[in-house]
């Protein structure tokens, strides 16, 4: 049995910090090419397009730089804003 490795993004582009996701991108699931019957094409949008097809090794990005998440941990330790001015506006009566 001859085992045939798949082919990685790396294997064609270089890549800077990628996820084992984006190297394998036959890993992505839950996408509508596969999908039969197709949908009408009355009710097809162009944001459709955008979804239907798996991505490939020549779609996926090449560098990765995730975000740290300092500005969301300084707000938890914080707390939300709270707006305590003045409020100088009339009352609204139903009247």
């Amino acid at each position: 049995m001859i085992l045939r490795r798949e082919i990685r993004t790396d294997d064609v582009y270089r890549t800077c910090n990628l996820p084992l996701r984006f190297m394998y991108p036959k890993l992505f699931r839950g996408y509508r090419q596969l999908d039969s019957p197709l949908p009408h094409p009355c009710y097809r949008s162009s944001s459709m397009e955008y979804g239907w097809h798996a991505p490939t090794i020549h779609t996926v990005p090449t560098t990765f730089y995730p975000r740290n998440t300092s500005f969301s941990s300084d707000l938890i330790r914080a707390g939300m804003y709270q707006n305590c001015s003045l409020n100088t506006e009339l009352d609204k009566s139903l009247f």
